[in-house]
């Protein structure tokens, strides 16, 4: 069996991943006092606790694509998981650190409580499976978008809270989003390099149904009101639009203001949406 052209760097791609995987270190904080108590903080870290919990629901999709058959894919995904699950850990103490009443109602993580368009995506990826290397390469664009708007939050909640342990996981945790975003952008830039239809398919797949992270569990409403007093922050807003050169950057993608859309659209929801409280979480 021929191996395709790719995978070698794939496997390249890994082993330098696999040189600095590995826990963060946040268990300790229930050694030091508390903060002063706040809500908007404690919304968010509740928040991006519920979406890093997603990423068993996001190892579904993986399958779908196709991506999990490849060795080196199979391999970091494991890693990737272990990881991701244990900031969702972290994030669910601070969050409790700051007081978590105010977390959002996120839906329940299976397929059939999320959003119209996610659903959508499922078919989508099952009739799409004929393109192998199209959607691997979807695959790795999107996580490195996705990892890239992460470790972006992390960074302004950061700047946002006067509490050191806290400061520190937030830059923990960041350092590993961005890990994983070399991961996928590497990834993707190999599989990308020669192939037309595979630039085809991601520049579609991205118009047609790209969303910042968490929006499926959320939903817009919800999503847009927790993040306002992120998005209230002209830096932040200039941070997330480096999405947009990300894409472009990627071989045959360019640049399709899908960020600028997206902050477009939150914009005019802000507009029209009366001031409301988010409804705190029920487990």
């Amino acid at each position: 069996m021929v191996r395709p052209s790719y995978d070698s760097a794939l496997e390249e791609n890994l082993q330098s991943y696999l040189k600095s995987w590995g826990p963060i270190n946040w268990r300790s904080i229930v050694d030091h006092p508390k903060p002063a108590p706040d809500e908007t903080v404690g919304r968010l870290l509740g928040a991006l606790a519920s979406i890093e919990d997603d990423a068993f629901y996001m190892q579904v999709k993986i399958r779908y694509t196709g991506a999990a058959k490849l060795a080196a894919i199979r391999d970091f995904n494991a890693i990737w998981l272990a990881e991701e699950s244990e900031h969702a850990r972290a994030l669910a103490a601070l969050a409790a650190r700051f007081g978590d009443g105010g977390m959002p109602r996120s839906r329940p993580h299976g397929v059939w409580f999320r959003d119209r368009q996610s659903l959508l995506i499922k078919p989508f990826l099952w009739c799409r499976g004929f393109n192998r290397t199209g959607m691997l390469a979807g695959y790795l664009t999107l996580g490195a978008l996705q990892e890239f708007v992460a470790l972006t939050t992390y960074n302004a909640i950061a700047r946002r809270v006067d509490d050191a342990p806290t400061l520190d996981i937030l830059q923990q945790i960041a350092r590993q989003e961005a890990r994983h975003m070399r991961f996928y952008r590497r990834g993707a830039e190999a599989v990308l390099m020669g192939s037309a239809s595979a630039q085809r398919f991601v520049r579609f797949a991205l118009r047609r149904y790209w969303r910042p992270p968490g929006i499926d569990l959320l939903g817009y409403e919800t999503w847009f009101a927790t993040f306002s007093p992120l998005l209230a922050d002209p830096s932040l807003r200039r941070a997330y639009l480096r999405t947009d050169g990300i894409c472009a950057a990627l071989p045959g993608i360019g640049d399709l203001g899908i960020m600028r859309s997206f902050l477009t659209r939150y914009d005019q929801h802000v507009k029209v949406a009366p001031a409301r409280r988010v409804a705190p979480v029920s487990v």
